[in-house]
């Protein structure tokens, strides 16, 4: 019969070592997408954040009403191409009354927000949750 060492590991021991490893793994793969997800996410509001950031200076320049397309990154593009992403549609409203004075008024602006300009088509179409805002060329919303 043969002397066992005491430094080696049993069978058991490996087989429980490499379950332990293999569980780990797997869950940190099952998360991945979701922290993908979260991550786009991030990005898109970013860059909604830089695109409505740029709808408030149009707004105190005084813009015409209009179209106005973003890509992934908030930067305004000439047109709807291959990197638009954003589309924004000004339309003006009527104009709010500043307290105190029922004379002096402000023009209020709506600005709606899609990210859905890259499908083609109308990017402004029936939507779940539409992105309205309502834009004040003082720099309120």
């Amino acid at each position: 019969m043969t002397k066992r060492s005491p430094a080696a590991f049993t069978l058991v021991e490996c087989v429980l070592a490499l379950a332990v490893v293999s569980l780990s793994v797997l869950l940190m793969v099952a998360l991945l997408p979701s922290g993908l997800e979260c991550t786009r996410v991030a990005v898109l509001q970013g860059a909604e954040a830089r695109v409505i950031e740029h709808l408030q200076v149009l707004c105190q320049q005084g813009a015409e009403a209009g179209l106005y397309y973003f890509d992934a990154d908030g930067t305004p593009q000439a047109g709807r191409d291959g990197a638009t992403i954003f589309a924004a549609r000004l339309t003006p409203e009527a104009s709010v009354n500043l307290p105190g004075d029922a004379e002096l008024t402000l023009p209020r602006t709506r600005a709606m927000i899609s990210h859905r300009a890259a499908e083609g088509g109308d990017p402004f179409a029936p939507m779940k949750r539409p992105r309205v805002l309502h834009l004040l060329p003082g720099g309120g919303s």
